[in-house]
C-alpha cells in the first residue's frame, strides 16, 4: 500500500535557474538544512553547474535551485529532458519525501522531464517509491555505494594489533624508499595538478565512477569549498591529493577526495591513512569516507569503520 503524503501545491516552488546570482541563498539553505556530504554549494557548481577548467565536458547540463517558502530546497541538475536531484533534499527529515513527491509531480507530469535521477540513503528511497503518485513509478536500482564511517575517536593513528599489521609494514616500507612531502594544493602550480588527474583517470581500473570534470574545475576554481587540500609530493613529483570539508550541522568531515595516479605500490594506503591522521588531529568525531562500489569498498575496510550506510541511484519516470 502506498504512503500518504501531504503534496504541496507547485506554486509554491521557485525555480533559480542561474545559480550564481543566487549563490547566497543556496549557502544560507545548505546552512540550515544540510546534512549530507555534497551539501556544500562549491561542489554542487563544480559538478557541472560551471566550467571553471575550459575543457570540462558538463554535458550541457544546467543546475536548477528549487525553493519553498519555508527554506526548504533542492539542488538539481537538467540536461535536456534529463533530470537530477543532487545528494538529499535541503529540508527536515519530517518534509523530505513531500517535496521529493511534489517537485517530481511538477517536472514529469508537466513534460518538462521525461525521468529524474536521484542519491538517496536505503530507507528514504524506499519511503519515497511507498509514497510515489500513481501516475509516477521507480525504475529498479542502477547502482549502489556503500560509504564507511570512520569513529575518529576511536581510531589509533598507530595502527595497533595483528589486524593492521601489513598497513604498518606497508607504510614503513613506503617511507624508507620514499622522500614525501606534503604540501598545501592551493600552492602547487596547476598544470601539476591537472596532469595528475590525467594520470589518474588512465591509470583508473576500478568500476566505480570517475568524476574527471569535479576535479577539474576545483583545481580551477582555487580549492573554494574546501577545508583542506593536501598535495603528496613523493620524491620530488606530485603523485596524490586529500580534500574534503566539515559535513553541515554535524561533527562529521568528509574525505570528498583521494586521488594518486597508481604509479607507486601502497601509495593508495598511505594516503588514506594520512588523511585519517589529519581529521583526528583537527578534532573531528567522524568521517564519512566517500562512496564506493565493491573494489574500493573492499580496500575502505581494512582501515575498520564503525559502520557502513548505503546510497541508491535510481530513476523516476512517469508511467
Amino acid at each position: 500500500m502506498a504512503t500518504q503524503v501531504r503534496i504541496l501545491p507547485a506554486a509554491q516552488m521557485k525555480f533559480f535557474r542561474n545559480t550564481a546570482d543566487v549563490e547566497d541563498l543556496i549557502r544560507k539553505t545548505i546552512a540550515t538544512y544540510g546534512s549530507a556530504p555534497e551539501h556544500n554549494y562549491y561542489w554542487y557548481e563544480y559538478c557541472g553547474g560551471i566550467a571553471e577548467f575550459e575543457d570540462a565536458n558538463t554535458d550541457n547540463q544546467k543546475n536548477v535551485f528549487v525553493l519553498w517558502p519555508d527554506g526548504s530546497g533542492l539542488l538539481t541538475k537538467e540536461n535536456s529532458k534529463e533530470f537530477f536531484i543532487f545528494s538529499e533534499p535541503l529540508a527536515p527529515l519530517e518534509k523530505r519525501i513531500a517535496i521529493l513527491n511534489e517537485y517530481l509531480r511538477e517536472v514529469l507530469e508537466s513534460g518538462k522531464a521525461e525521468k529524474v535521477t536521484l542519491e538517496l540513503e536505503t530507507a528514504e528511497h524506499l519511503e519515497l517509491v511507498r509514497s510515489l503518485a500513481e501516475e509516477l513509478k521507480a525504475l529498479p536500482v542502477s547502482y549502489i555505494l556503500t560509504t564507511p564511517i570512520m569513529d575518529l575517536a576511536k581510531f589509533d593513528p598507530e595502527l595497533p594489533g595483528k589486524k593492521f599489521k601489513y598497513i604498518r609494514k606497508a607504510e614503513h616500507k613506503f617511507k624508507r624508499e620514499h622522500e614525501i612531502e606534503i604540501t598545501d594544493a592551493k600552492q602547487t602550480p596547476k598544470k601539476e595538478l591537472h596532469a595528475l588527474i590525467d594520470r589518474w583517470k588512465e591509470e583508473r581500473k576500478g568500476k566505480d565512477r570517475a568524476v574527471e570534470t569535479e576535479y577539474r574545475n576545483i583545481i580551477e576554481g582555487e580549492w573554494r569549498g574546501t577545508d583542506h587540500a593536501h598535495v603528496f609530493m613523493i620524491d620530488g613529483v606530485v603523485r596524490g591529493l586529500n580534500a574534503g570539508w566539515r559535513i553541515p550541522n554535524k561533527n562529521r568531515y568528509y574525505a570528498a577526495i583521494g586521488v594518486h595516479d597508481y604509479s607507486l605500490p601502497d601509495f593508495g594506503t598511505l594516503l588514506y591513512l594520512e588523511d585519517l591522521r589529519w581529521m583526528k588531529r583537527q578534532g573531528h568525531r567522524e568521517a564519512d569516507m566517500g562512496g564506493g562500489e565493491e573494489t574500493l569498498t573492499e580496500f575502505k575496510n581494512k582501515f575498520g569503520p564503525s559502520r557502513w550506510y548505503k546510497t541508491e541511484i535510481f530513476t523516476i519516470v512517469k508511467k
